[in-house]
């Protein structure tokens, strides 16, 4: 069943402004494309040195730690949504970021949305292109510093 993401939502407790963490809980307007943070279980080489010929195979193990990636996403471009992500990316980390999926609708009645919670910053910026005929964009990344809280 395909989803449209349209309904998903991204807020940081920045009251807003991109001002100090722990203001009041704030959306972002008008994000098109946000993405849940990649995990990815970390490992260690368990090769044996004394390993012969007869298995030639690295062995990778479990650390029983996970990394979460990066939370992607796209937003419209307005004066507001962009001086926001600029002073978040100079105010450092901390902040609480809640994302709310879409319902994927695989139940009657009542929507439900994942609501994935964590700690972390606005890392990076992108680039927005002024471009004649094309709406304009800002690209961004949120660096998720603690375990997420939702969907794990």
């Amino acid at each position: 069943m395909a989803i449209s993401g349209f309904t998903a939502t991204l807020e940081v407790d920045d009251a807003g402004s991109g001002g100090p963490k722990g203001g009041a809980s704030t959306k972002f307007a008008g994000p098109t494309k946000l993405s849940l943070p990649q995990l990815t279980a970390a490992t260690f080489d368990a090769t044996e040195l004394d390993q012969g010929a007869a298995d030639p195979y690295e062995r990778e193990m479990p650390t029983g730690t996970v990394k979460p990636g990066r939370c992607k996403g796209e937003m419209f471009f307005s004066k507001a949504n962009y001086t926001r992500l600029q002073k978040l990316v100079i105010a450092g980390r901390g902040y609480t970021f809640i994302l709310k999926s879409p319902d994927d609708l695989s139940t009657p009645g009542t929507p439900v949305l994942l609501t994935t919670t964590w700690k972390g910053y606005v890392a990076d910026v992108g680039e927005v292109v002024f471009e004649k005929g094309t709406g304009l964009i800002i690209p961004f990344e949120i660096v998720v510093q603690e375990k997420p809280t939702g969907y794990t």
